[in-house]
């Protein structure tokens, strides 16, 4: 990760999107272009990954399990980087099971930003 740029501070968004299922993403860079997701159910991060313009996409390969909470297989995150038109995002597409309540899908921003004075 390129956080040569100490001029920029890192962003960071909080999304709680169940009871136990929380997504933190961090933006980093000159441009703002990097992101870091991390899901964490309950009190344990389950997986991070890095997206940034040349890698804006990742995908679950396998299902997150703890205490029965379910983050399915093949979720998706993608990074849309900044520009002058557009505000950065992170979108989060996929499965969760936040027990007693049944499967919920998501098609949801869980961080958008501006590129600094924009």
């Amino acid at each position: 990760m390129d956080n040569s740029n100490s001029s920029t501070p890192a962003l960071t968004f909080t999304a709680q999107l169940t009871p136990s299922v929380t997504m933190v993403t961090k933006v980093y860079g000159a441009a703002l272009n990097i992101a870091v997701v991390e899901v964490h159910i309950k009190e344990i991060t389950a997986w991070v990954s890095e997206l940034m313009p040349v890698a804006p996409r990742a995908v679950l390969t396998q299902s997150l399990i703890y205490h029965g909470v379910i983050v399915e297989r093949g979720a998706m995150f993608q990074l849309t980087v900044p520009t002058s038109r557009q505000q950065g995002s992170v979108t989060f597409n996929g499965t969760i099971t936040d027990p007693p309540d049944p499967p919920a899908a998501f098609d949801t921003i869980i961080a958008s930003w501006n590129l600094p004075n924009a």
